[in-house]
């Protein structure tokens, strides 16, 4: 797997030392109970503008609502 992540471009050096400092670990974490918080206990989920939508939706759903809610149309 680290060789087609090296391929990709990934700095494995870099990779390997966040991994080791246990940030990213820490950062999942405060994630995972912000969710717990929020309430937000479904994948996937898309939060827009204070609206939580559950469950996904095709790509041009997700620009008209981002259009409705930016330009306040019904």
């Amino acid at each position: 797997m680290l060789e087609r992540l090296a391929e990709l471009g990934l700095d494995l050096a870099r990779l390997e030392r966040d991994l080791a400092s246990g940030q990213p670990r820490a950062s999942v974490r405060e994630d995972v109970a912000l969710c717990g918080e929020l309430g937000l206990t479904a994948t996937p989920l898309v939060v827009l503008g204070g609206h939580v939508l559950r469950g996904g939706m095709p790509p041009w759903m997700v620009d008209e609502l981002l259009s409705v809610l930016l330009d306040g149309d019904d």
